[in-house]
């Protein structure tokens, strides 16, 4: 019934080799989807403060900041930054920065992903919950839980060729849905992640067909029952030939 439900309300509008840069792939729970080129248009780009060395996840705030994060072996801060890309706060988190790869606010908490794989070499990730509102004077606590793939083959996997590494979580009316960033095959997979006594289990809920790349991140506008995806083309596709 829940997979059913989900490919019911399951739109999908790719971006393809779109930046996470600001106003591109703002995760929220009251995204807007612009109703005209124009306003599409008038959107800002900006460059992003040299702290922010891989930006990996985007959360647009309603006072017109946003908070993002570094990706794998940098430290574990949350960065809150103006319209210009400058940082204007800082939050640490009492976690590992191991592979952080997507950011949401879900159930009024913060939800840090922990989900990269590029080698294969994991069964899953870890989820980290922090409460809000974040704390720039002392170190923000995490309660960390941890997946595992329910569908995940008998390894060893093998660099960029598998389908069990993502860099997305959404936050969907009062549910958390993880896409797979599928580099093996043509579809991605969702899987909803559902939290309860200190444990995270994740349960394949739909398959999307007929991507023309490999999803990054995205956003849930709830006034139009829609996932807004961004990622790239699949490079495996679209190589140059240095030869």
């Amino acid at each position: 019934m829940i997979g059913a439900r989900f490919v019911k309300i399951l739109q999908l509008v790719i971006l393809v080799q779109c930046s996470l840069v600001l106003l591109q792939g703002c995760n929220t729970n009251s995204a807007k989807i612009p109703e005209d080129s124009q306003e599409k248009n008038n959107q800002k780009e900006a460059l992003l403060d040299t702290e922010i060395i891989e930006t990996s996840g985007l959360i647009c705030r309603d006072d017109g900041s946003f908070l993002t994060l570094n990706d794998s072996g940098n430290s574990p801060t949350i960065y809150r930054l103006n319209s210009d890309g400058k940082v204007l706060e800082r939050f640490l988190i009492n976690a590992k920065n191991q592979d952080w790869e997507a950011l949401a606010i879900h159930r009024e908490k913060l939800w840090l992903a922990d989900i990269g794989n590029n080698s294969g070499a994991r069964s899953g990730g870890d989820l980290y919950q922090v409460s809000l509102p974040l704390s720039d004077r002392q170190v923000n606590l995490a309660v960390k839980t941890s997946f595992v793939y329910p569908d995940l083959p008998r390894p060893p996997l093998q660099m960029y060729q598998h389908d069990f590494d993502a860099e997305a979580i959404i936050s969907a009316d009062d549910q958390l849905f993880l896409f797979n960033k599928a580099w093996q095959s043509v579809h991605s997979s969702v899987y909803q992640l559902m939290t309860d006594n200190g444990s995270t289990t994740a349960q394949k809920i739909a398959t999307i067909d007929g991507l023309p790349g490999v999803i990054t991140d995205g956003v849930y506008a709830a006034d139009q029952h829609m996932f807004i995806l961004t990622g790239y083309a699949r490079f495996r596709d679209n190589m140059l030939n240095m030869a």
